[in-house]
């Protein structure tokens, strides 16, 4: 008898296993499952830079060579100084007026 039980768990399981595979949303209990489709635009998140033009992301090495003229060195702080030196603080920055 704990035989027979077995063997029809074991064909239970496998009809759900078929029907799953055959249907899979037929086995998802929420019926609050939503789906979309069709298409979604995406809009380039690039930069432009007054007297350069636009720049796409992710920037390219010639894109970083391009913007170079348009940027500064940025200074660091030290106590009430505010100083420049590449050693410390390598660093250039695009002005925000040029953005």
């Amino acid at each position: 008898m704990a035989k027979e039980n077995s063997c029809s768990t074991l064909a239970s399981t496998a009809e759900q296993i078929a029907r799953a595979i055959s249907n899979p949303t037929a086995m998802v209990e929420s019926p609050r499952l939503k789906t979309a489709t069709g298409k979604l635009s995406v809009s380039d998140p690039g930069i432009r830079i007054e007297g350069l033009g636009a720049m796409p992301f992710p920037l390219r090495v010639r894109h970083l060579k391009q913007i170079e003229p348009f940027t500064v060195q940025v200074p660091y702080g030290k106590g009430t100084k505010t100083l420049f030196d590449k050693l410390v603080r390598n660093t250039r920055e695009i002005t925000p007026e040029l953005l």
